[in-house]
């Protein structure tokens, strides 16, 4: 396996990661968001390329859109447990996680797609 995380490290910057738990009902059926915390850490960011647009998906093709390379894994929403979207603040704009694509097992970092909001 090629560990291309330590190349990460002259090329990091921290990032701020918006996490919230999941959401549930209250005894009166009304909904509750989850918490959300606050924490950074380090990753490379850059603007995606003609050909990683191209895969995207066509109503998020046109937006916004930066890759994140990072040890940290992130979050897509899961409707099955109420989680929202990981939310990446990155030169104070928010950019929440569309895609995830785990490389821990061949290069440990994930890499991930965030959709300005």
């Amino acid at each position: 396996m090629i560990d291309v995380a330590e190349a990460f490290e002259d090329l990091t910057q921290e990032v701020t990661l918006k996490r919230k738990t999941a959401g549930s009902r209250d005894i009166d059926g009304n909904w509750v968001d989850g918490i959300e915390t606050l924490t950074t850490f380090k990753a490379v960011v850059q603007s995606l390329t003609a050909d990683e647009r191209l895969v995207l998906p066509e109503a998020v093709r046109t937006k916004e859109t930066i890759k994140i390379h990072t040890k940290t894994e992130l979050l897509t929403s899961n409707e099955s447990t109420s989680i929202d979207a990981d939310i990446i603040v990155f030169n104070n704009l928010e950019w929440q996680i569309n895609q995830v694509f785990n490389r821990s097992n061949i290069g440990g970092y994930y890499k991930a797609i965030g959709v300005r909001k």
